[in-house]
């Protein structure tokens, strides 16, 4: 958990940066990718944790596609591009670094959990601004994982919700 510890500055300077400018440093995010993947390597190998990023990689690929479908849908009447008017380039990116940072069970649980406490978060703030800080709500929630001690890479405390022993 001490080496996890590590990128909680990083993780802090990000949200601060999402909330005050709805943008965040990119070489914040490559340093934060860095970091994790070192931990990562450090925690279960270099192997499991190219597998994992490749499964957790392919689960978020899957939801972009989605996503991307439904609002191209939803949205025929304006030319807009997805990236930066629907998801922002740092979003993508920063879901590149939780794909390095969870195993994929950890990475599925995390991802629904946050996104959904994110939005309830953002609509009980009622805030004045379309725009959601993505990062910086997923920061926060990542650093109170790390805070509260899982080891997201192979604490089976959520696998074994999920999987029968």
């Amino acid at each position: 958990m001490e080496i996890n510890l590590s990128i909680l500055p990083i993780l802090l300077i990000l949200a601060y940066q999402d909330f005050t400018k709805y943008s965040v440093s990119l070489l914040w995010l490559i340093i934060l990718i860095v970091l994790q993947f070192i931990i990562g390597v450090y925690t279960i190998g270099f192997e499991s944790i190219l597998l994992n990023v490749v499964i957790n990689i392919s689960i978020t690929l899957f939801q972009l596609i989605i996503l991307m479908l439904y609002f191209k849908i939803k949205k025929t009447t304006r030319n807009e591009s997805f990236i930066n008017n629907v998801l922002g380039l740092g979003d993508i990116i920063y879901f590149i670094f939780l794909s390095v940072a969870f195993s994929p069970i950890n990475y599925l649980f995390f991802l629904i959990t946050s996104l959904i406490l994110t939005l309830v978060i953002h609509i009980i703030l009622m805030n004045r601004h379309e725009k959601i800080a993505l990062i910086g709500y997923l920061s926060i929630l990542y650093s109170l994982v790390i805070a509260l001690g899982f080891n997201t890479q192979n604490d089976i405390y959520f696998q074994s919700l999920l999987i029968e022993q």
